[in-house]
Parts: structure tokens; sequence; C-alpha cells
């Protein structure tokens, strides 16, 4: 009997992504006239994930950042810029020219 719930389990479950998957889609999209392909080769960017999880966020900027580095751009995951009281954005400026701490 269990073997046959997990069956049905398993195909409720992927029945049920397929269908999801299925209704996903744009109606309109927008964009500017004077955007264009940008630059940010040898430029520091932040790899920002937001997820509930800390310890699951830190492994995603991680990745992200080892990611966007490969590309080009020096980047770095946000949790080693921003700590966890929220500073103003002049010290983000600051604490980014710097680099990590």
């Amino acid at each position: 009997m269990t073997h046959r719930m997990a069956a049905l389990l398993c195909v409720l479950t992927v029945g049920s992504a397929a269908v999801g998957a299925a209704s996903n889609g744009f109606t309109s999209t927008w964009k500017s006239p004077e955007a264009g392909p940008m630059n940010f080769a040898g430029r520091k960017v932040a790899a920002i994930a937001i997820v509930g999880d800390e310890s699951l966020r830190m492994s995603a900027e991680e990745a992200l950042a080892r990611e966007i580095s490969a590309r080009g751009p020096k980047a770095e995951a946000a949790y080693r810029l921003i700590s966890p009281s929220r500073p103003c954005s002049s010290t983000l400026r600051a604490r980014s020219r710097s680099g990590p701490a």
C-alpha cells in the first residue's frame, strides 16, 4: 500500500508542477528606449539574495558572487558588506570602496 501511495504522490507532484509552470508568463513588457547594454567588467557589484533562511542566503550570495566574478565584474556577497543592523547608504558606499571587513 505504501508503494501505491508514493507513486500517487509522485504523480500528483509532477502534475502540479506542470500545471504551475504552464501558467507562468508575461502579459506585457516594457523597455526604456534609452536602455542599452552595460559593461560591468572590473567594476564592483554586490550579489544579493533575498531568502528567509540566513545560512541559505549566505550560500546563495557566495555562489552568485562567484558566478558574477567569473564573467568580469568584481562581485562581493552582500552579507559581507551589510551588517544585520542595516547601515545607512553612506556606510554601504564606504564599505564597498574599502572591501570586506
